[in-house]
């Protein structure tokens, strides 16, 4: 994967995304661990099949309260409607997400990353959507350096969620701060806590994080994010599924509730 120096002309190959993640240098586990402790949101037919879901801790699917944003869950109250499934909404950590998917026959996860080392983990119903990893810094960071010289000062000076974000820093063997939380990473930045933090660029663009004043140091090409469920889901509901998904009113309601889903607004054939 080739991350990309916001100065043009500056970029660095960072090979096929396989490394395990490093051991953690400080967990700030509350804000994920209130998140997930939060009652659950449902939808659909209690009587109907139960399937979790798995939700992003990031501003652009959940609010500051650890619920759904509004058009989320009209996307996903639909979904679960078409498909006669009953939902429940679990917003978690991307290593509780990737841990249930693979051993948890009804569950599923939305804006899962679709990288080699998840292949053949997971059945991957739709493409919701596409985004950049980008590398941020507060507004008057003094950085404007290259690729190389931004990893080269790095080390415990950069926040990161679990999963794609911190298998790329463990490429280079960089020690980072473990925030599962997007918007506590973008407020850790904008606060002088760290000095650079990785987020999806959906995030640096709600309301609340744009108004940092963060600015973008570094960038990844833009990656895809499906609605993936377990390999062990039984195949009607996967069926039903796949087919409320990729509705016509489905898609208009998910392109309102995922801002980085309006960059492909029409998907190629998958």
């Amino acid at each position: 994967m080739v991350i990309k120096n916001r100065k043009p002309g500056l970029a660095a190959r960072w090979g096929v995304l396989t490394a395990a993640c490093l051991a953690l240098c400080l967990v700030t586990a509350l804000n994920v661990a209130g998140a997930e402790q939060e009652m659950a949101e449902y939808f659909g037919n209690p009587e109907s099949a139960k399937v979790t879901l798995a939700v992003p801790i990031m501003p652009t699917f959940i609010d500051n309260r650890a619920r759904l944003q509004p058009a989320m869950a009209s996307w996903l109250a639909h979904v679960a409607e078409q498909a006669s499934v009953y939902l429940e909404i679990q917003p978690s950590s991307f290593d509780r997400r990737a841990a249930d998917i693979s051993r948890r026959p009804n569950h599923c996860v939305v804006g899962y990353d679709r990288v080699p080392s998840r292949e053949a983990g997971a059945l991957w119903l739709t493409r919701i959507g596409q985004d950049r990893i980008l590398f941020v810094a507060r507004g008057n960071d003094s950085f404007y350096g290259d690729i190389d010289a931004l990893m080269s000062i790095l080390p415990d000076q950069v926040a990161a969620p679990s999963g794609i974000y911190r298998e790329l820093l463990a490429l280079r063997d960089i020690p980072h701060v473990a925030v599962d939380d997007q918007r506590s990473v973008a407020r850790m930045v904008a606060a002088g806590r760290v000095r650079f933090g990785m987020l999806i660029g959906a995030t640096l663009e709600t309301p609340d994080v744009k108004g940092m004043g963060l600015r973008i140091v570094a960038e990844t090409p833009p990656l895809d994010f499906w609605f993936a469920c377990s390999r062990n889901l039984p195949p009607d509901i996967v069926d039903r599924l796949t087919t409320a998904l990729k509705s016509e009113e489905a898609e208009k309601l998910r392109m309102l509730a995922i801002p980085f889903s309006t960059r492909l607004a029409k998907f190629p054939a998958e």
